[in-house]
């Protein structure tokens, strides 16, 4: 079972944003703490939260609102999408439009499981009125954005160094030891948004879901390896023009090389 999670306060979030899958899967498995709703509500406002039991009320739908509908029929249209928590385990979630106002949303979860099965979550929400319609940047983004611009300069750096100018390996290698502390923080941020944590289950001790999965996807290391190899080639460099001779490692590509492997695993996470 979930644990870390405190009902109000999910409550309270629930009312600017929508709910993660983890935290979805909390209230499901923790439905009796949440509390049942035993009739449809009608035309519930935005950051409503009702939690059904479908063995006793299988219309729940019926909320008093106009949804968009399948075009030549009656019925509402709901987009289908499977959801998946940091430890595997599956979410369904159905999305239906306001016809009105398409930013006003209902999301319907569910869990493909025996004991949870009949329970839905709902949630209503008017994405128009939450503080992240206000243009921000995704954190998530931030850091190969980041990593990105820095190649830019790194790569040209590279470019120029040589033995007459060391200065400039110098410079790409500093640059290349930021961009693996950016790597670092990246990782460390996305340990703690997927509750992994250090453990000694087999022979040597590595990070673990709360489910004792081992965290190891190829987009979550490709960023810390690359970062890894482009300081180590860029000491290298460095340490070769220092003594004034030229480095026997000609990789003056690998900036870009890393930059498109942090570009390349967001978009494998996305």
């Amino acid at each position: 079972m979930q644990a870390g999670y405190e009902i109000d306060v999910l409550f309270k979030e629930a009312k600017s944003r929508w709910l993660k899958p983890e935290e979805v899967l909390f209230v499901l498995q923790n439905h009796e703490k949440f509390g049942l709703t035993e009739a449809p509500p009608q035309k519930p406002p935005s950051g409503s939260l009702f939690l059904f039991n479908t063995r006793i009320l299988d219309f729940f739908r019926e909320d008093g609102h106009i949804w968009r509908k399948m075009k030549n029929t009656r019925i509402v249209s709901e987009a289908h999408e499977r959801l998946e928590t940091a430890d595997g385990v599956g979410l369904d979630c159905y999305y239906a439009f306001g016809k009105q106002n398409p930013n006003f949303q209902r999301r319907v979860y569910s869990m493909a499981a025996y004991l949870y099965g009949h329970l839905v979550l709902v949630h209503y929400r008017d994405v128009s009125l939450t503080k992240a319609s206000i243009t921000k940047v995704d954190l998530e983004w931030i850091f190969p954005i980041t990593n990105f611009v820095l190649e830019l300069p790194s790569a040209v750096f590279d470019q120029l160094s040589s033995v007459r100018k060391p200065q400039y390996a110098l410079l790409s290698m500093l640059m290349s030891f930021a961009a693996l502390l950016i790597c670092i923080v990246e990782l460390i941020y996305t340990c703690r948004k997927q509750r992994v944590t250090w453990k000694w289950i087999s022979t040597l001790p590595w990070l673990y879901h709360p489910r004792n999965r081992p965290f190891c996807d190829f987009k979550d290391i490709i960023g810390p390896v690359c970062a890894l190899c482009q300081c180590i080639f860029a000491a290298v460099t460095y340490g070769f023009a220092r003594q004034h001779a030229d480095s026997p490692i000609k990789v003056s590509f690998w900036p870009i090389v890393f930059a498109s492997g942090l570009l390349l695993s967001k978009h494998l996470a996305k």
